[in-house]
């Protein structure tokens, strides 16, 4: 039998060839100026041979195929004769309509006049934008659709439903996705696609709402935001006109709202030409601002030509340390004098958002944190320093993490910002000290000393979760020991996802004696895996406000080599879209084994990968260093620091050169006592060695990291010949001074015990107003793998030992002769030992 259905199909797989052949001849045929009738109609009967001989087959296939694998069966077979009924149908009445012309042509006289031939101009591809459901675009999505498909008679009914689900995405897909390609379902997703998008009261009522929520406009010169006022007015009204909503109804209401909306010189310009008896009207309101916007464009184009033509753009190469406030500079707690003569030298910087100068960027409440991030990006700022002329993927600054999540963001935009501190009021209220501060939370986890530094990984995935109002890459923990499945609360509120029904259980939870009776919401999810679209999973799961407060880290790189090794695509990684250490989504065992195949590949003796539909998930004890270090102590500390910050720094300028230096902290100590212990005087060259911190973490290799960022300088150094040449000599000279040497091959060389291997990236840096070197290049201690510690982070980093601005200036006048002096590479003349 097994033979049989093997014969079978590979005899249609033959026959679907060909037929693929004569469609595609049948295509190029219809798509011809001059259609030939004649190898039309040979095109077709052997088509319908075809057609034939693949519905035996496929008769005859489904019979014998298993039930598991009959629904993809039916679902190839349909796909291939629609597409054939299709290409058929439009070649006969291709030729049905010439059959016509010919004898309509027989029908008329003999001297009719003949008619000039029309020569047509190819026209370009018509587009049509994809309706995703938004109720104030569908009168622009239907108008464009009708004309184009809805109203060609050319097209049968089922052609036409098949083109109107490729312009349908998100919810406007969700409405249709049950009807299937007939003709009576083609009428019926037009009525219900105009009942739920089309009706006149919602459309009406979507305008209206964006003409009520449009942007303010907070200074008369930002030309571009009174044009987009002026735009977007301009759309809703004349969506509203082609409605049958003239703008008399609404003008009492709307003239205050755009008001308030503009600039107030600009608002008091209206109102000073506005009749004492007149009312509002929209027309005088929209024309007045239409004239103020296009005189104020003339004004810019002829007082500054240049800025006006040119757009702002991304460049991170323009982004200067001039361009970084004070408010983005990383914080430290020792303040040079130079730094601090600096700062005190320039005048407040005004807020980003508002542009007040009583506030920092972090303490402005004039914007919500999205109208925030909507500022940033129309301002073109980066979303870590604020600094203007570059985004975040290209900020040059380090250091910089936001003080209430952790994360690499500015603090004013933090998510963290929206949620309610669950803080004693009464308890704050009592304390009278200058500097308000209140401890919300402090938690600490001890890290294990046990032998051999283990840590254990769990299942862990990440998927896509899909609901009303969009996707999200969350991570889910898949956990057998669960009865049922849990979703976090946040999640449920961003995508909008659907609450089925509500549930009381008892909770048992480890190290209770007795049950906690709890209610839960469930909730529909949708996941999806990442690696392939296809593998996805519906399921029920109980709404939590968390999920599991314990941070589980991503897999390292000990874990990918030994799933690489056997070919394997790991379903946990690292991503800059989602909180890596928090799980999301917890997959119990009501659902683990529709997710988890059952098949385990074992990667070591107790390390173990198991096969699910989202990728190979990891279990098992692995090295410390092949995950970030899980040892956290947190204080999440909320604090007032706006005065005491003046006050600092107020008291640091005015101690300068009367109060000896802070002291210094145990760990700078120990680098200079480090230093001394071991800084000798070789061959003449100073050599030290590295002060490597008492408990620093393991260092990996960082191999992938330099790797990637050579190929990277690579495509740089071939696109520039002189650059490339350059830095060519430089690398050359510093292997001729001995600066560097070649790293010798594996093996070659037996390695020592405690020997340490550190792949350092490097760029160049170009300083063209340098007389000795204008290139030189710089090796990054920073860098590091996702969840790996750098070189720095392992080294100590000592006191700041340049000389005080202030020491330098009084001291200047003690001798009578001053000179200075520069080292030619000073930093490359230290060696390190080996």
């Amino acid at each position: 039998m097994a033979a049989q259905l093997e014969r079978m199909k590979k005899k249609r797989k033959t026959i679907r060839s060909s037929a693929t052949k004569l469609l595609t001849n049948l295509e190029e045929e219809i798509k011809n100026e001059e259609p030939d009738c004649d190898k039309l109609r040979e095109l077709l009967s052997m088509l319908s041979v075809k057609e034939e001989s693949l519905v035996d087959l496929d008769r005859g296939i489904e019979n014998e195929t298993s039930t598991d694998d009959l629904e993809g069966e039916i679902a190839s077979a349909l796909e291939y004769q629609d597409r054939i009924i299709m290409w058929k149908s439009r070649a006969k009445r291709l030729l049905e309509r010439r059959l016509e012309q010919e004898s309509e042509r027989i029908k008329s006289p003999a001297n009719h006049e003949r008619l000039p031939e029309k020569r047509y101009v190819k026209l370009p591809k018509l587009v049509i934008d994809k309706f995703t459901g938004e109720i104030s675009k569908w009168q622009e999505f239907w108008s464009q659709y009708e004309a184009a498909i809805h109203s060609n008679e050319m097209l049968s009914k089922k052609e036409k439903f098949a083109y109107l689900k490729t312009y349908l995405v998100d919810a406007a897909a969700n409405a249709v996705s049950g009807l299937t390609l007939t003709d009576s379902n083609y009428d019926a997703a037009i009525e219900l696609l105009q009942n739920r998008f089309g009706r006149k009261d919602i459309v009406i009522s979507a305008h209206m709402s964006k003409l009520l929520n449009l942007a303010p406009v907070k200074r008369s010169s930002d030309i571009r935001a009174l044009r987009s006022l002026y735009d977007e007015c301009e759309i809703q009204i004349r969506s509203l006109e082609s409605l049958g909503v003239p703008c008399d109804t609404y003008g009492s209401l709307l003239c205050p709202v755009l008001m308030q909306l503009m600039p107030e010189d600009v608002a008091l310009a209206y109102t000073r030409q506005l009749d004492s008896d007149g009312g509002w009207k929209v027309p005088d309101l929209i024309q007045f601002l239409q004239r103020e916007v296009q005189s104020r464009e003339r004004a810019l184009q002829l007082t500054r030509p240049e800025s006006a033509k040119k757009d702002k753009q991304y460049n991170n190469r323009c982004f200067t340390k001039s361009e970084m406030t004070y408010e983005t500079r990383p914080k430290k707690w020792t303040v040079s004098s130079a730094a601090a003569l600096h700062t005190a030298s320039h005048a407040p910087k005004a807020c980003v958002y508002c542009e007040n100068l009583n506030h920092k960027p972090e303490n402005c409440s004039e914007y919500s944190v999205a109208a925030q991030k909507e500022r940033l990006k129309k301002l073109g700022r980066c979303f870590v320093c604020l600094g203007p002329k570059h985004i975040a993927k290209f900020c040059r600054i380090k250091g910089i993490f936001c003080s209430k999540c952790g994360r690499k963001h500015h603090q004013s935009i933090c998510e963290e910002n929206n949620k309610p501190l669950d803080v004693n009021k009464d308890s704050a209220e009592d304390n009278d000290a200058s500097t308000e501060a209140v401890v919300s939370s402090v938690s600490s986890t001890v890290k294990p000393e046990a032998g051999g530094q283990m840590t254990v990984l769990l299942q862990t995935v990440k998927v896509w979760l899909e609901g009303p109002a969009g996707r999200k890459l969350v991570r889910c923990l898949l956990d057998g020991g669960s009865q049922r499945s849990f979703v976090q609360k946040s999640l449920v509120k961003t995508l909008e996802l659907p609450m089925m029904k509500k549930e009381t259980l008892n909770l048992h939870t480890f190290g209770a004696e007795n049950p906690v009776i709890t209610e839960f919401r469930n909730v529909k999810l949708e996941l999806e895996s990442v690696w392939n679209p296809n593998q996805r999973i519906e399921i029920t799961a109980l709404e939590t406000p968390q999920v599991c407060s314990a941070v589980m880290r991503v897999p390292g790189e000990y874990v990918h080599q030994k799933l690489e090794a056997k070919g394997l695509q790991l379903a946990d990684f690292v991503s800059e879209d989602t909180n890596d250490s928090e799980l999301s989504v917890l997959i119990g065992a009501d659902y683990y084994w529709q997710v988890v195949s059952g098949k385990v590949e074992r990667l070591t003796e107790s390390l173990v990968a198991l096969e699910s539909i989202f990728g190979w998930a990891v279990q098992g004890p692995i090295p410390m260093s092949s995950v970030t270090d899980t040892t956290c102590m947190q204080i999440c500390l909320e604090e007032d620091m706006q005065m005491s910050k003046q006050l600092r720094a107020f008291w640091e300028v005015e101690s300068l050169g009367i109060l000896n230096k802070t002291t210094e902290s145990p760990e700078k100590s120990d680098a200079v006592q480090h230093f001394n212990q071991t800084v000798t005087f070789e061959k003449g060259r100073y050599q030290v060695e590295l002060p490597w911190k008492p408990n620093k973490p393991e260092l990996q290799n960082n191999f992938r990291v330099a790797k990637k960022r050579f190929e990277k300088l690579q495509k740089n150094l071939k696109a520039d010949v002189t650059f490339y040449t350059k830095y060519r000599d430089v690398i050359e000279d510093y292997v001729q001074k001995g600066i560097c040497e070649d790293v010798p091959k594996e093996n070659s060389q037996p390695k020592k015990a405690e020997a340490v291997e550190f792949y350092l990236p490097h760029h160049a840096v170009i300083r063209e107003d340098k007389t000795t070197t204008k290139l030189r290049v710089v090796f990054d201690a920073s860098s590091h793998e996702e969840g790996c510690p750098s070189l720095n982070d392992c080294l100590l980093t000592g006191p700041n030992l340049n000389p005080d601005l202030l020491d330098v200036l009084i001291k200047f006048r003690l001798h009578k002769i001053a000179f200075t002096a520069d080292i030619t590479k000073a930093f490359l003349q230290i060696a390190l030992a080996e």
